[in-house]
């Protein structure tokens, strides 16, 4: 299978459960993926986590990391849900956790040209010149990741500022379906505060305007109240 393909593979099915999860970079990725490897019996193939996706193609049998073409080609049955965060606050996010407070800088970030110093305007405007296609996943646009030919792929959509609520939702939808109802969330150790897009736009007007239009579908289709 080719790079460019495994780039576009959003979404993991998980056929013992009857479900598919799309997945979504810093809208609590890793911690959803724990708690449906675990739901999956799938915990004890991990060894360091469960956020990389080398090892969930190569230590879980059980699993498939799949396009949403292959998808609604191979697995039409299967429940698909995700969750999704208000755009600003998961790019600020993306910019505090892959830049200025990043343990190991990207070699993709360094190879857009970014670097670990790189201020938050100039962060977001590097964001709004590049093209989805040509986006890092950790700010590419939602739309893009949860859509095909213009439609939402998901059955349910869940929101990261509803985290808890809205997976206890997924779980009651999933029984009302013949699934096994999930296990609640864990408790969030929250080691920093999550991040306040404010903090980092500071009241610019016109860096606010250009992050809203880069992500103008993300608000569309899942924030409609803010536009």
């Amino acid at each position: 299978m080719g790079h460019l393909t495994r780039r576009h593979e959003h979404f993991i099915v998980l056929p013992a459960l009857g479900l598919a999860y799309g997945r979504v970079p810093k809208v609590a990725n890793s911690m959803l993926k724990r708690q449906l490897a675990r739901a999956a019996g799938l915990q004890n193939r991990f060894d360091n986590g469960f956020s990389k996706d080398r090892d969930w193609r190569t230590k879980a049998p059980d699993a498939f990391l799949v396009t949403a073409a292959e998808l609604a080609r191979d697995w039409p049955d299967v429940f698909t849900f995700a969750f999704v965060r208000e755009p600003m606050s998961r790019l600020a996010s993306c910019f505090r956790s892959k830049v200025a407070e990043a343990k190991r800088f990207s070699e993709s970030f360094h190879n857009e040209g970014l670097r670990p110093d790189t201020p938050f305007a100039d962060f977001v405007r590097h964001v709004a010149r590049r093209g989805d296609w040509r986006s890092n996943i950790h700010y590419r646009a939602q739309a893009t990741i949860l859509t095909r030919k213009g439609n939402v792929v998901p059955q349910f959509i869940g929101r990261f500022e509803a985290l808890a609520e809205d997976w206890t939702r997924l779980s009651a939808e999933i029984e009302a379906r013949g699934g096994t109802p999930l296990c609640p969330l864990p408790p969030r150790r929250q080691t920093r505060p999550i991040v306040a897009a404010e903090n980092y736009f500071k009241g610019d007007t016109k860096l606010v305007a250009l992050a809203r239009q880069r992500y103008a579908e993300d608000y569309r289709l899942f924030y409609p109240e803010l536009t």
